[in-house]
């Protein structure tokens, strides 16, 4: 059930529905199926939520998949994909190697941007104290994700250098730097 649905759902079971007789033990076991449901809708909504749920109920696979934060590269791939359209339909031109090449980097400064900016700058102000999802919080060490943060930056830049020379144009480095420098700033102040 996708993360929506989880939260959503306390809202669509009704914990005062019509009760049925009780009479029979089919019954019975039918509706002490439904309250366990329920109660485990409730605990997961709330860990999905942050709230007090139960922290035993997530894996930590679970609580990495929740921490790459996945549609936050749609930043990426989405405006990248429209400007490749609309250059291939003004130029009729499509260079696939600088497209995916340029959609990598795009995605390993989004990483460093959510690590970095987000997760490590959120833990030092304590605003992801009692988030499971956090990334620090995860592997336990504001220092070893601050690092494991520049990792992805460097072979960033690194792709978008060599597009810059692929592309010849300064406008390009200059503009992306910008971009990359507002998306920080944002995400810290």
């Amino acid at each position: 059930m996708p993360l929506a649905g989880i939260a959503l759902a306390p809202l669509l079971v009704s914990p005062h529905a019509p009760s049925s007789p009780r009479g029979s033990v089919a019954v019975s076991v039918e509706a002490a199926r439904r309250r366990r449901a329920l109660r485990r809708v409730r605990c997961s909504a709330a860990a999905a939520s942050g709230g007090d749920g139960d922290a035993g109920e997530l894996s930590r696979a679970t609580l990495l998949w929740r921490a790459a934060k996945l549609p936050i590269y749609s930043v990426a791939l989405v405006p990248l994909t429209v400007g490749t359209a609309a250059a291939y339909n003004h130029a009729g031109l499509f260079f696939a190697r600088r497209y995916f090449g340029l959609l990598a980097a795009a995605i390993l400064v989004i990483t460093w941007l959510n690590l970095s900016s987000n997760d490590v700058y959120d833990s030092d102000t304590g605003a992801d104290k009692n988030k499971k999802e956090s990334v620090v919080n995860i592997v336990g060490s504001w220092a070893v994700t601050q690092y494991a943060a520049n990792v992805p930056l460097l072979f960033g830049f690194g792709g978008l250098f060599w597009a810059f020379t692929e592309a010849g144009d300064v406008r390009f480095i200059t503009l992306v730097l910008c971009a990359i420098l507002c998306g920080y700033v944002s995400q810290v102040f």
